[in-house]
């Protein structure tokens, strides 16, 4: 009986001349996507099956800049633009809009 893993995953069968065997194979990776607006993020790997991922070092797995691999460029640059404002005491933070406020207060507590 297939494990429960294996019942989501691809079958096929190989017939040879001895018998017919079930090979169960593990679909690929999904495109990951920015936690903002949704986009294909850029720098990461996707299409690779999944134990491929596992074997890539860190730093080939996503880009080493705040925020890799959950937003994308644009978003990243509108949250530090956010963050500057913030710092820089011309915006309040109920002022910054409610989706972002997380990433600035988490981008806020690296820079102080």
């Amino acid at each position: 009986m297939p494990t429960k893993s294996d019942r989501r995953k691809h079958r096929v069968y190989r017939k040879s001349a001895k018998e017919t065997r079930l090979v169960v194979k593990s679909g690929k990776a999904t495109t990951m996507e920015c936690a903002l607006c949704k986009d294909m993020l850029h720098g990461v790997p996707h299409g690779k099956k999944t134990n491929a991922l596992k074997k890539l070092s860190k730093t080939q797995r996503r880009p080493s800049v705040p925020f890799a691999g959950i937003l994308c460029g644009n978003c990243r640059e509108m949250v530090a633009i956010e963050t500057i404002k913030v710092v820089t005491n011309q915006k309040k933070m109920p002022q910054v809009e409610l989706r972002i406020q997380p990433y600035v207060k988490q981008l806020q507590a690296s820079v102080n």
